[in-house]
């Protein structure tokens, strides 16, 4: 009965209306989102497409709402998303820009998607699904609320906060995130970094748990799970879980970082110098972490004019050490 009233809030839309004026229209979706500490750039991207796209559908009128709290929301959702990919096309190269917050405070990314939509196929992929439905047993029940969203929109306003460095402030917004949908594994992944931030490792510890828990072959999860280790002087699990990072995307320079750092704790220079040398090949002129890192290695060797270069490099890219 749920999944039926779900298709109700769209179908209302087109099967009384668009039937009759089949064409094809087009929709321009939008969407702001902060890059987080430990995410690539790709990553971004991607989860920002995915959110562009769903804002052109929600235009469309096609965005079909689920809950969360559903017995079978996996079946649920995947069934919404066959309608919505069958009659929605992109137009052109989505369009990225990234964009610096004041005071060096994070990165925020926008993006603009463009889709086509033929209402005629909406039509027929609806009378499709409607027909598989029982119907329900009391029509006037009231739509179910999309927790997934909501969820999804309660990250958007914690990053905001954490971007500005309010970290504690942060902690209730992700708490609800989780409430409203207790496999949002960005929730968990966040909130871990910002009770890092305030000093709470152990609680942090858990959360990247629970976030590796529920994606597993995500190594954002993994190398925050490293820095936590890190934070608690635990430098061999450091590096057993940035191993565990690496493992899964070779070029993720986060991870070659967080090892460095473990291997700069363990006072192992040499390695540690790999490791952030990697990073920095990676992503030569994005993090000054990587720099100060490699700068503190040389110097405990007493390579003073490479640490001093890597310390100028590091300036250059916004630290104030």
């Amino acid at each position: 009965m749920r999944k039926f009233l779900s298709v109700l809030l769209i179908a209302g839309i087109f099967l009384s209306s668009s039937i009759v004026h089949a064409e094809v229209k087009t929709y321009t979706g939008a969407d702001e989102y902060f890059i987080g500490e430990r995410e690539t750039i790709e990553q971004a991207k991607e989860h920002s497409k995915i959110r562009a796209l769903r804002n052109a559908r929600e235009q469309a009128g096609i965005y079909i709402r689920s809950s969360s709290r559903a017995i079978n929301l996996q079946l649920v959702e995947d069934e919404i998303l066959t309608i919505a990919e069958g009659v929605v096309k992109i137009v052109g190269t989505p369009n990225f820009e990234q964009r610096a917050l004041e005071g060096g405070k994070g990165i925020l990314l926008v993006t603009t998607i463009t889709v086509e939509i033929d209402t005629e196929e909406v039509n027929r992929q609806l009378e499709k699904f409607i027909s598989r439905q029982k119907p329900p047993e009391n029509v006037s029940s009231p739509p179910v609320v999309d927790n997934i969203a909501l969820s999804r929109q309660k990250v958007e306003e914690a990053d905001k906060l954490r971007a500005t460095g309010k970290f504690k402030d942060s902690l209730p917004l992700y708490n609800e995130a989780i409430e409203l949908n207790p496999n949002n594994a960005s929730a968990f992944n966040k909130r871990g970094d910002s009770l890092n931030k305030i000093g709470k490792h152990k609680e942090a510890f858990e959360d990247f748990k629970k976030a590796i828990q529920l994606e597993p072959n995500n190594p954002w999860h993994h190398d925050c799970l490293a820095w936590t280790y890190n934070c608690l002087v635990e430098h061999k699990k450091a590096i057993s879980a940035c191993n565990k990072a690496i493992e899964l995307d070779p070029n993720y320079s986060y991870a070659y970082n967080t090892r460095g750092w473990a291997y700069l704790g363990l006072k192992n220079y040499r390695q540690a110098i790999d490791n952030y040398t990697k990073a920095i090949q990676l992503e030569s002129n994005k993090y000054w972490a990587y720099y100060v890192g490699r700068g503190k290695c040389y110097e405990a060797l007493g390579q003073h004019d490479k640490a001093r270069a890597d310390f100028a490099k590091a300036r250059q890219l916004g630290w104030k050490g």
